[in-house]
């Protein structure tokens, strides 16, 4: 078994034995944002509270890159969504490659490996590989 790690810390957390994002809400203008940072970026309040998001998110737009962006072969398709009808951010979408993602379109969250990558272990003096895990969109 490879070994893992998380494509970024902090923004995957257990809520009741099942991975979900997290978030921050600010107690001082009740905005909720992705991912989590020390300050509110609507009113830079120091007052944040972690929370889970949902599981579902509403495509804006998305697009399908035919050209090589490593670490993924094309085809694969990007989405901007909308998550919590407050929140905007990008993920990948993992689906048939017949299946069309259009504006409007409900997706759900999903966590799993993104990628694998390989690291030379000083120790061993061997190559090793890593698998990235992260979260990515699929059809509903």
């Amino acid at each position: 078994m490879n070994k893992q790690r998380y494509f970024k810390e902090g923004i995957i957390g257990d809520r009741n034995g099942t991975p979900a994002l997290m978030g921050r809400h600010c107690t001082d203008c009740g905005k909720k944002s992705f991912p989590p940072t020390e300050l509110c970026p609507y009113c830079a309040s120091d007052k944040l509270e972690t929370v889970f998001l949902g599981d579902e998110v509403t495509v804006l737009a998305a697009t399908t890159t035919r050209a090589p962006v490593p670490p993924y072969d094309p085809p694969f398709t990007l989405a901007i969504v909308d998550m919590e009808d407050e929140i905007r951010t990008i993920g990948r979408v993992e689906k048939d490659e017949d299946v069309m993602v259009r504006k409007g379109d409900r997706l759900a969250v999903k966590f799993g490996k993104l990628y694998e990558e390989t690291v030379f272990n000083k120790k061993t003096k061997a190559n090793e590989t890593i698998d990235v895990i992260g979260y990515y969109f699929v059809p509903k």
